[in-house]
């Protein structure tokens, strides 16, 4: 495997390992931790800065949707490698973390990468754990809600003349029922709010893969009007049902719902304060310094805990010093 495009501080390549030892080691200080994106490259395995850069966006299209601001946790830089002078970003722990989640799990190394931040983020709260299937589906869902705008603008330029009605003829032919049916079926826990906001990975796909496919039915021309606006709509979710029943053996009604996607939201900024706490370096050493000031000084001679005088914070000669006088079990008098 060629790591030209990288760097590698140590000067060997490592992949990242099951403890993250080798992650950590990474870790560059400036009043908090931040990692090279190109070092992040290397123990995750790749070899080329284009493919790396695009899971990079994806993490940033997760800030984005999750309402992270991501100049706070993707800064780009130029960085000198041996001769050559090239891009890189300096990436906080949460973008480290979001760039493994978003990367291949079939490579080993992102794989153990994506446990160990799991795992570490489990400790460190207790919401929904982030993970690639949570971190697909913000991304998703945002891309489902442009999409709803520019199709609605489609529909209007064919001259749609009521939007609901045209909505609920893509439910209709994707899950053979209407919208606020599907929400009962399916036990929506908010029946006001978008059922999207529920839906898993899988199924979030195939509603922006039919409201995609909806759109260009319009876009290329010859469809007029409610009735004929209704029939695409109708036909593209019957043509996306078949689909999802042949590649999953389900319907997509029976599809089972995840966790609300602002829970996920929350759960993204609770581990990104989480992370950011743990790698501020100026506000632990304030914190062990006020730690370390409050400490009562220690005595200037030997503790017993057998010494009931000592155990009292008795400072002057007693049982449990050599000096000792008084008749308790630590003097040996008794």
């Amino acid at each position: 495997m060629s790591n030209s495009e990288g760097s590698n501080p140590q000067g060997s390549l490592q992949l990242f390992d099951e403890t993250g030892e080798y992650f950590e080691s990474l870790s560059l200080e400036n009043g908090t931790r931040y990692w090279f994106a190109r070092d992040v490259m290397a123990v995750l395995g790749y070899d080329s800065w284009s493919a790396f850069k695009n899971v990079i966006n994806k993490a940033i299209g997760v800030c984005t949707t999750g309402g992270i601001p991501v100049i706070e946790h993707f800064i780009q830089v130029r960085r000198k490698i041996g001769s050559r002078e090239v891009d890189d970003f300096q990436m906080t722990r949460l973008a480290c973390c979001l760039v493994a989640m978003n990367g291949d799990a079939k490579n080993s190394a992102i794989a153990r990468a994506q446990l160990y931040f799991a795992a570490l983020d489990q400790v460190l709260q207790e919401l929904v754990v982030i993970d690639p299937a949570n971190m697909d589906r913000l991304i998703i869902r945002g891309e489902i809600s442009a999409r709803e705008v520019t199709l609605s603008k489609a529909a209007s330029e064919a001259g749609v003349e009521s939007h609901p009605r045209f909505q609920n003829a893509g439910y209709r032919g994707m899950y053979n029922m209407s919208l606020a049916d599907l929400k009962k079926l399916k036990g929506s826990p908010d029946l006001n709010r978008p059922l999207f906001d529920f839906m898993g990975r899988d199924e979030l796909a195939a509603n922006l893969f039919r409201l995609s496919l909806t759109e260009g039915r319009i876009n290329r021309g010859g469809v007029y009007g409610q009735a004929e606006l209704d029939y695409v709509a109708r036909d593209v979710g019957a043509g996306v049902r078949r689909m999802v029943i042949q590649e999953t053996g389900v319907a997509p009604e029976t599809l089972p719902l995840a966790p609300d996607i602002k829970i996920v939201k929350k759960a993204l900024k609770s581990t990104g304060k989480s992370f950011s706490q743990l790698d501020d370096l100026e506000s632990q050493r304030v914190i062990e310094a006020e730690y370390m000031t409050s400490l009562p000084e220690a005595p200037a001679r030997d503790f017993f805990p057998e010494c009931p005088k000592c155990q009292s914070g008795s400072q002057g000669a007693h049982s449990g010093s050599v000096q000792c006088t008084s008749s308790s079990i630590a003097s040996g008098a008794m």
